[in-house]
């Protein structure tokens, strides 16, 4: 174990510092583009991909440095970049990006000049349709359903009274032999891949839990509402919350939702005993998986969910509505010691 988390410390850590030194060698060819004056970025398909390549590694750079805002100035200048047909790149995977965190108050923050903002103003008016998916497959309405994330205490548990409980990893197996409702476990494909002794036999141990994924297995279910996820460009992918949260959205028709036990990683516990022991990757560099995600797509998503879906409450809806300046300075704090000095 204590091998494996030096692997993976090692090889984040060099995957970062990798993305950093790739970075300076494209600003040096950007400066050299700029001083022959050849406008070459727009015009030669190479040199398009390099541009392209530029932004994201400079977003990538400035992240993994801690310095948020100028990292999403780039993130928001390389989107501005697709939908105005500069860079030749996923256009519908932009728009999906533009339409699930979009906030006039990050965008303040970040300092878009009056330019850029006006075409991200009429990109919005003239795209305001955000398509979603069917919801004919639903598992069950009006029905109160708990999102317990890895920080979830389930001694609490009994406090509440759920029908239903949506988890990413399988709960303390004391607590599924006690819990009168049932329990949805919504999980990744590596985990839902490398565990499948471990998914049939709890499966044939409780008769009140089953395994969702996109992974298509013969122990795991695969639904619409896990295959229809807006995707997003630059390789930046929602996170466990956000895929539950629009899960759950599809799976249950007017129903009250709780969340609780998601922090959005603004601690350093980030998982609970019951969680832990089913984790992945532990000893990463965990700002090599935030910024590859894109930490900020993944919070904003929330922020906007809860906002346009009262039916949710709890601990971490309350969380998703803080203030922005408040959750970046604590983001920050909890990384500091991660982070890239060069």
């Amino acid at each position: 174990m204590i091998l494996s988390n030096l692997k993976h410390a090692i090889r984040t850590n060099f995957k970062i510092y990798q993305t950093i030194s790739i970075f300076r060698v494209l600003q040096v060819l950007k400066f050299i583009v700029i001083g022959l004056k050849l406008n070459a970025f727009d015009k030669i398909k190479f040199l398009q991909k390099a541009k392209s390549l530029y932004y994201r590694m400079a977003y990538e750079s400035y992240f993994f440095k801690l310095d948020l805002l100028k990292a999403y100035s780039f993130r928001y200048k390389h989107l501005l970049s697709i939908i105005t047909g500069e860079l030749k790149d996923n256009h519908e995977q932009a728009k999906n990006y533009i339409d699930h965190a979009w906030n006039n108050d990050f965008i303040n923050l970040i300092k878009l000049n009056n330019t850029e903002r006006s075409h991200f103003t009429e990109f919005i008016k003239s795209n305001n349709e955000i398509s979603s998916p069917p919801r004919n497959n639903y598992i069950d309405r009006n029905v109160k359903v708990l999102i317990a994330g890895p920080l979830f205490n389930f001694i609490i548990a009994d406090d509440y009274h759920f029908n239903y409980i949506l988890v990413n990893k399988p709960p303390p197996d004391e607590f599924i032999n006690l819990f009168e409702g049932k329990i949805l476990v919504i999980t990744g494909t590596e985990w839902a891949l490398s565990n499948q002794k471990l998914i049939k036999t709890l499966k044939e141990t409780y008769n009140n839990i089953s395994f969702f994924s996109v992974a298509k297995t013969k122990e795991t279910a695969s639904p619409n509402a896990l295959s229809s996820y807006p995707l997003f460009p630059f390789g930046a992918c929602i996170m466990n919350l956000q895929r539950t949260l629009h899960a759950s959205r599809l799976l249950f028709l007017d129903s009250f939702f709780v969340v609780d036990g998601y922090d959005f990683v603004l601690s350093k516990q980030i998982h609970n005993k019951w969680y832990s022991k089913n984790a992945m990757n532990i000893g990463e560099n965990p700002l090599w998986s935030l910024g590859r995600h894109d930490y900020f797509l993944s919070y904003l998503y929330s922020r906007n969910f809860f906002i346009d879906n009262t039916n949710y409450s709890g601990p971490t809806v309350d969380l998703a509505k803080e203030d922005l300046i408040k959750i970046l300075k604590e983001f920050k704090d909890v990384y500091r010691s991660k982070r890239a000095i060069l």
